[in-house]
């Protein structure tokens, strides 16, 4: 059967491991690419166990990746079939 999961880190259940996001901030390193803080709760139940990632993306990777994300803030918003992976 194959992982619809596929490259997504998975529990010993199989569900795809996830993490609140809590905040985020965008920058501008070095006055040439595009720089990206996300910030996320590493436990649901525990808010002040936080954690975060700082990423640097070039311009090309930072508009690909907003047009991406809107595409899937409106698919979220209006879910076909719930609880299938959509790219």
């Amino acid at each position: 059967m194959p992982n619809k999961y596929r490259g997504l880190d998975l529990d010993e259940e199989g569900r795809i491991i996830v993490y609140p996001v809590v905040g985020w901030s965008a920058f501008v390193p070095f006055g040439m690419a595009c720089g990206l803080r996300l910030e996320y709760a590493k436990s649901p139940d525990k808010e002040e166990d936080l954690a975060a990632v700082q990423l640097v993306l070039a311009p090309d990777q930072a508009r690909e990746l907003a047009q991406v994300l809107l595409r899937k803030a409106e698919q979220a918003s209006n879910p076909l079939e719930q609880g299938e992976p959509r790219n």
